[in-house]
């Protein structure tokens, strides 16, 4: 089998995990209420068969909670809209805490902030 026709699905997020597949419809559509960070999602990764760590394309990785993915990913378009995170080089956005946002450059150093 070749990769003839590929080339076509290119665009296409990559759906990792074991129980990724059972799963992939939720986050897919959450994600489509959320335009501007769907636009940079190249894969959706699960992980523990509990939750999601989406990978942008840019390399960031956006950690998602077990619980509440729809208000983790309404507080990062906000602060998307406010702040381009997704276009800063970050490492990783981490918004498993609903009271914290930790974000890892890519240098390996740590920033939280806290939300109010």
């Amino acid at each position: 089998m070749g990769s003839e026709g590929l080339a076509a699905f290119r665009s296409l997020p990559l759906v990792v995990g074991a129980d990724a597949p059972a799963h992939a419809a939720e986050i897919v559509a959450l994600l489509e209420r959320f335009p501007a960070i769907q636009k940079h999602i190249a894969a959706y990764v699960r992980v523990g068969g509990r939750r999601w760590t989406l990978h942008t394309r840019s390399g960031t990785d956006i950690l998602l909670p077990e619980t509440g993915e729809e208000a983790a990913l309404s507080r990062l378009a906000a602060l998307e809209g406010e702040h381009s995170l997704l276009e800063r080089g970050l490492a990783s956005i981490d918004l498993r805490l609903p009271d914290r946002l930790v974000l890892r450059t890519k240098s390996g150093g740590e920033g939280a902030g806290e939300e109010g």
